[in-house]
């Protein structure tokens, strides 16, 4: 099991028949092709507006900052709300009619939704985005049957580190690339990448 593989799934160092002096460390990074791939399509003229799923990050906003003239942070990720929780949040997404968000970056949210609940999150972003708007998705596909919440935090504009946040979890069946195109619609894939630890990087724009 590589360290990627690892921590995403929430394997403890130290597992039975390791050495615990090569048990994965609390963060480890990782390219990631579709971050490259979503950043070559926006320009860095600050005339951007973006919502990050994640929670607020100095490192995020330095990298944002180029490109950004919106930045919006809706703190959905890595601990999802539940049941009747998640669509309230759903539809507090805030609105930014002056400037629709035309970059949006969703991490694993679609992996860790309830197979009912995904249709909604695409309906409200579809809401709230400009024509054009770029949307960015990871997802996991390896098969694993747990996974615990990862933070995701941007240290390039192709590279992140992950750190598990929590225990793991049960895991949603993988979603595969047929259904993930059919679920992102009206939003059309632009770029996926299969990485070597089983994750998939999705790129879509809105048509």
């Amino acid at each position: 099991m590589s360290w990627l593989e690892r921590i995403r799934s929430g394997a403890p160092r130290g597992s039975i028949g390791e050495d615990p002096q090569q048990s994965a460390p609390a963060i480890v990074q990782r390219a990631s092709p579709g971050l490259a791939a979503l950043f070559r399509g926006v320009k860095p003229d600050g005339s951007h507006s973006f919502l990050d799923f994640g929670p607020a990050s100095n490192s995020h906003l330095n990298l944002y900052g180029p490109f950004a003239h919106q930045i919006r942070f809706a703190g959905l990720v890595p601990t999802l709300p539940r049941g009747d929780d998640w669509t309230a949040a759903l539809r507090a997404l805030p609105p930014n009619p002056e400037y629709p968000y035309d970059v949006v970056l969703t991490w694993d949210v679609l992996d860790r939704l309830d197979p009912r609940a995904r249709p909604g999150l695409i309906q409200r972003l579809v809401e709230l985005v400009a024509p054009g708007a770029r949307l960015y998705a990871v997802i996991d596909s390896s098969g694993a049957t747990v996974r615990a919440p990862v933070r995701t935090t941007l240290v390039g504009l192709d590279r992140v580190s992950e750190q598990v946040v929590g225990p793991p979890e049960a895991a949603q069946p993988a979603l595969l690339p047929a259904p993930v195109e059919r679920l992102l619609h009206p939003f059309t894939i632009m770029h996926a990448f299969t990485l070597r630890s089983g994750l998939r990087e999705y790129v879509a724009a809105k048509t």
